[in-house]
């Protein structure tokens, strides 16, 4: 008996799983972000469509397993959410690791299936006479994606809480990116009073080789500062809430004070030049970057 109730529940399990991975997924584009990381946009439909009673078909920092029939149809890899679940669709941002690794053949195997001069592929399918955006089945008949999820996780609970912390590092950041884009433009914005989170406080830590991976990032930690000034401008409640958004910017080989302009190959400077021209007083942004001879120097405007 002590073997077969197990069992039961084990076969239970895989059935429920089998039929939730068979739910089609659609996939809306594929976007390159050099060097090494790429962003999947999907449809809000199949394992991402929305619930009976109203509510977002996910939370913050959730994760979903990946397989892509084309490259193994037993390879399925854990990968956070990194849109705000009100977002109108799903993203996932990847990075690519080391050239064969799945990832890797993910990355090349999405990208020509489309025209990626732009480093972005945009998909399409007929349904009869009529073109509509995403496409399902690959060209070898095979389905691109299957999605095993979405799947509990820590950053859920965010909303139970008046005061929240969420740390990332390197690609890491999905939900920390989730999390405050929720906060700041759903949460917020739409709450009358006090609201759960009241403060938030996020950090992400990121090696100095790959913070050009992540201008995605900036920009919406650019767009969370802009809101926050927007609902101040509006109300002063919105002085209630508290935003921090702190960088630790790690292995930095020579870092430099920060200039007004800015050469492109200056990666640190870059990100510490735009979170200083961009921010706005009162919802602070802190960088330290680490390494170098000037070790722990401190950007911050508050």
């Amino acid at each position: 008996l002590r073997f077969i109730v197990p069992a039961v529940m084990y076969a239970a399990e895989r059935i429920v799983t089998i039929r939730r991975t068979r739910q089609p997924v659609t996939l809306l584009s594929v976007t390159s972000m050099k060097p090494n990381v790429f962003s999947l946009e999907i449809e809000k439909s199949g394992p991402f469509e929305m619930k009976t009673n109203g509510r977002e078909p996910y939370s913050e920092g959730q994760y979903c397993f990946i397989n892509c029939p084309h490259l193994s149809q037993f390879q399925w890899h854990p990968f956070t959410i990194s849109s705000a679940p009100f977002d109108k669709t799903v993203t996932f941002h990847i990075r690519k690791s080391i050239p064969g690794s799945w990832t890797d053949e993910l990355y090349d195997y999405l990208l020509s299936l489309g025209d990626s001069k732009t480093g972005r592929v945009t998909f399409s399918r007929n349904i009869g006479a009529e073109r509509v955006s995403g496409k399902i089945i690959g060209p070898d008949g095979l389905a691109l994606l299957k999605i095993d999820g979405p799947h509990s996780a820590p950053t859920q609970h965010i909303s139970k809480y008046e005061n929240v912390m969420v740390i990332g590092a390197g690609i890491g950041v999905t939900p920390v990116a989730s999390a405050s884009k929720s906060v700041v433009f759903h949460k917020w914005r739409t709450s009358v009073g006090k609201v759960f989170p009241n403060n938030g406080y996020f950090y992400w830590v990121v090696s100095h080789r790959d913070v050009d991976s992540f201008r995605w990032l900036i920009r919406l930690i650019k767009d969370c500062q802009d809101e926050v000034s927007h609902q101040r401008s509006k109300a002063t409640s919105a002085y209630q809430h508290k935003f921090e958004f702190h960088i630790f910017v790690t292995s930095a080989k020579n870092p430099k004070p920060v200039k007004l302009h800015i050469a492109k190959e200056d990666v640190q400077a870059y990100v510490v030049e735009i979170i200083r021209q961009q921010i706005h007083y009162g919802t602070p942004v802190g960088i330290i970057v680490l390494g170098g001879q000037d070790r722990g120097r401190r950007h911050r405007k508050d």
